[in-house]
């Protein structure tokens, strides 16, 4: 199935607003996938899966590691639910599993399992195989990333592959980038790389990701680029800024967020914020629930907002009222 990417407008900086179209879907960047983890969650997959999908949120990201736990009906019905969340127009990312084999030590986790679960699951995007970062030199890091690539590639003939460049430092991230579009493989429109490989600081991975965006516009300006694990909004507005088009965290169920001041807070701490949106309106008993009700709307309401100031060119008088303004001068150092 081919995926084309439709730049509808640019915006301040490097801001775009696109349009993917994949087959008869449509998906209009910068946009969020809420993650589903069990490396850092307190209940199992198929039920965040399930509560997702019946909320009909349009994008969901998942682990194919995840995935490669469930047996017997446990999988069969996820499987089914997956089938009919993604015939309805909605967006599943399949994420390589590397996060969470980290995370809890598993060390089972092969290509194999990786290879099983894509074939297994109807999914839109599936990244490639991923290692455990930060544990060899940026040499052999990129030359096992190129063969995991290449390995990874054409796994599935409906999903879409998404490559996942890694580094050990900023400057690794980009050298890296350079070299793997230099090998001219089969065009990749959409570019995954960890928000964490971009620096430690935000300003610094603000930096990276304006260098990265250059890098991929010199190549193909349409290629998409996706910041793994990254979803605290001010993030997300600065690297639309700087070109980034789409983002996946954990945090829509790990932290509550301020709609008025994209602050956030622990689940404990909520309701001190004494938010009126139209989920924390609502008599809930269930408050986990009602939290991650509350962030899933927030994060489909933001994008759309970042959407609109790029369209009217307004994103960066907004990223001053947030950063301020020594912030956003710096980016153009």
């Amino acid at each position: 199935m081919t995926l084309n990417t439709t730049i509808i407008s640019k915006g301040d900086k490097s801001a775009r607003l696109c349009q993917i179209s994949f087959g008869k879907k449509l998906l209009s960047t910068p946009t969020y996938f809420p993650a589903i983890s069990g490396a850092k969650s307190r209940f199992p997959f198929n039920q965040l899966f399930a509560f997702l999908a019946s909320r009909e949120f349009p994008r969901i990201l998942i682990s194919s590691y995840d995935f490669s736990k469930l047996e017997g009906e446990e999988k069969k019905n996820i499987v089914s639910l997956i089938s009919s969340y993604t015939d309805k127009g909605n967006f599943l990312f399949l994420d390589s599993g590397g996060y969470e084999s980290f995370w809890l030590r598993d060390l089972t986790w092969k290509f194999d399992k990786y290879r099983e679960t894509v074939s297994e699951i109807n999914s839109d995007f599936y990244t490639s195989y991923d290692y455990s970062p930060n544990t060899i030199d940026n040499v052999t890091q990129f030359e096992d990333a190129v063969l995991s690539i290449k390995k990874s590639k054409g796994l599935s003939k409906k999903s879409k592959f998404i490559p996942i460049i890694h580094g050990e430092t900023p400057i690794n991230v980009v050298n890296n980038l350079e070299k793997f579009l230099k090998l001219k493989e089969d065009p990749n429109q959409i570019i995954a790389i960890p928000e964490r490989d971009c620096g430690i600081l935000l300003s610094q991975r603000a930096k990276s990701v304006l260098e990265i965006r250059r890098v991929l516009n010199e190549y193909d300006e349409k290629i998409i680029l996706h910041l793994l694990g990254c979803g605290h909004p001010v993030s997300m507005a600065v690297y639309s800024y700087c070109g980034a088009d789409s983002f996946d965290s954990i945090d829509w169920m790990r932290i509550f967020i301020n709609r008025d001041t994209l602050g956030i807070y622990s689940h404990s701490n909520s309701e001190l914020v004494n938010c009126k949106c139209v989920v924390c309106s609502r008599n809930d008993d269930d408050q986990y629930k009602k939290i991650f009700l509350h962030n899933l709307v927030f994060y489909q309401d933001f994008v759309l907002q970042i959407q609109k100031m790029i369209k009217k060119n307004t994103l960066k008088d907004f990223l001053i009222q947030i950063v301020g303004i020594d912030f956003i001068k710096e980016l153009s150092n």
